[in-house]
């Protein structure tokens, strides 16, 4: 088989399963002597010397290079294919978020393949009608508590938390310092707490996946909005500030879609680190004018909102659809966990009490 013939959606069991019996047996030999190598830190040159001895005719290596074609290419394969919506919803409705192999797939193909721009359709939320659509991607939001103890059922910055009642509380004039533990409140009621496993139930907040960033059609609506889906999503498009994530219950089960929106940008020089925070308060304690607006003149203002019922909500563009439960003020998002003997997903952090409590930063 030709390895650029191949069909990039094969699966690596499905890619070894298409091997012809030499081609399984060069691959066996491959991965074994890979793995020896590995183990005993062997440079390049004794790899090279390993391969042309075990394959020393012309015809014996080309056979050795096409094997490798079919397997190490299988990435590069599947990352300049671009992937259609149906498979991408598939994908996230297919996560395991609790499992560590479904995971990291899930997050491979978003960091690494080539994703679909997800057309949504059109909201008149603030006043204006006007489409909007999802960059995916896994990695938009950051937790504003970030507390990471030596804990190996933390869970990766892809799946969080967020605290409905939890007020965060930073504004211009406060000096720049880390959300942490030790700021959190002014009464031991205000504080958070580790999650244990009789919390399974505890409401005001959930966890949640990222499955992207809200984007906002930059051209003329008025002009471009009949003129078909393949069309629109050509256009220009502008990140609203808001990343999108779906809910996920403890068991890992998926839930409706919502937007929150985005007080860390990515750092310039280091996309995998956080910037210096965006302040969301004015001195009196309101929200900032350019602070949760999905456009400049919005009359909304909110930091969180549910756009969603489920993923399959996402499959065809809605004309007039809402952002609804509106949160107009900024709520802590937290790391997430496997907890107790289940190991279910739950927020690493929780607010037991009554009363809304704050997180100053």
């Amino acid at each position: 088989m030709d390895p650029d013939s191949m069909d990039p959606r094969l699966s690596d069991s499905q890619i070894v399963a298409s091997f012809t019996p030499k081609q399984r047996d060069i691959f066996q030999w491959y991965t074994e002597t890979l793995n020896c190598s590995i183990e005993a830190t062997l440079d390049d040159r004794v790899w090279s010397a390993l391969v042309r001895e075990k394959y020393p005719t012309p015809e014996e290596f080309e056979e050795f290079g096409i094997v490798i074609d079919m397997w190490c290419g299988r990435h590069s394969r599947r990352a300049e294919r671009p992937m259609p919506l149906d498979e991408f919803i598939r994908l996230v409705q297919g996560t395991r978020f609790d499992d560590d192999d479904s995971r990291a797939e899930y997050i491979w193909h978003m960091e690494m393949g080539n994703m679909p721009f997800i057309f949504l359709g059109s909201s008149d939320c603030g006043g204006k009608s006007i489409g909007y659509g999802i960059r995916p991607g896994a990695y938009y939001l950051w937790p504003n508590l970030d507390a990471r103890p030596k804990d190996k059922f933390v869970l990766d910055r892809s799946v969080l938390g967020i605290n409905f009642n939890v007020t965060v509380v930073f504004s211009p004039s406060e000096s720049e310092s880390p959300c942490g533990r030790d700021r959190e409140g002014s009464s031991s009621d205000d504080s958070v707490e580790s999650t244990e496993p009789d919390d399974v139930n505890h409401g005001h907040g959930f966890t949640f996946a990222q499955i992207g960033a809200l984007y906002i059609f930059a051209d003329d609506w008025e002009r471009a909005k009949d003129s078909g889906v393949d069309n629109i999503v050509g256009h220009a498009w502008r990140d609203t500030g808001f990343g999108v994530v779906v809910e996920v219950s403890p068991r890992a089960q998926l839930g409706a879609i919502w937007v929150i929106w985005n007080v860390y940008p990515p750092h310039p020089d280091d996309s995998s680190e956080r910037a210096e925070r965006v302040p969301t308060l004015d001195d009196n304690g309101s929200l900032l004018p350019d602070v949760g607006r999905l456009y400049d003149d919005s009359q909304a203002q909110f930091m969180v909102a549910k756009i969603a019922d489920s993923l399959e909500d996402l499959k065809r563009p809605r004309t007039g659809f809402a952002f609804e439960g509106q949160v107009r003020h900024e709520c802590q998002l937290v790391r997430a966990k496997l907890v107790g003997d289940h190991q279910q997903i739950m927020r690493q952090h929780i607010s037991r009490s009554e009363r809304q409590a704050k997180m100053f930063c």
